[in-house]
C-alpha cells in the first residue's frame, strides 16, 4: 500500500512538472514574439526618425534659401508631410 502511495505522489509531481514545463515553454514563446514585435517597432521608429529628419532638413533649407518665410505653401507642404510620416 505504501508503494502505491509513493507512486501516486510521484505521478502527481510528474503532472505538476509537465504542467509547469508547458507553461514555461508558452512564456518563452510569448517572450520571443514580444521581442520580435519590439524589434519591428524600434526599426519602424528609426525609419520614421530618418524621414522626419529629412523633412526638417528640407524645411531648414527652404527657410535658409528664402531668407524669410515667403513660400508658405512649401513650408506647409513639408510640415504636412512630416505629420503624415509621424502617424
Amino acid at each position: 500500500m505504501e508503494a502505491s502511495g509513493l507512486e501516486l505522489a510521484y505521478q502527481e509531481r510528474t503532472k505538476e512538472y509537465l504542467s509547469l514545463k508547458a507553461r514555461v515553454e508558452e512564456l518563452e514563446k510569448a517572450g520571443f514574439q514580444l521581442g520580435e514585435m519590439l524589434d519591428y517597432r524600434v526599426k519602424r521608429i528609426m525609419e520614421l526618425e530618418v524621414e522626419l529628419n529629412r523633412c526638417l532638413g528640407s524645411l531648414g533649407v527652404l527657410l535658409a534659401t528664402e531668407g524669410h518665410v515667403a513660400n508658405w505653401d512649401g513650408v506647409r507642404g513639408i510640415i504636412e508631410q512630416a505629420a503624415r510620416v509621424a502617424k
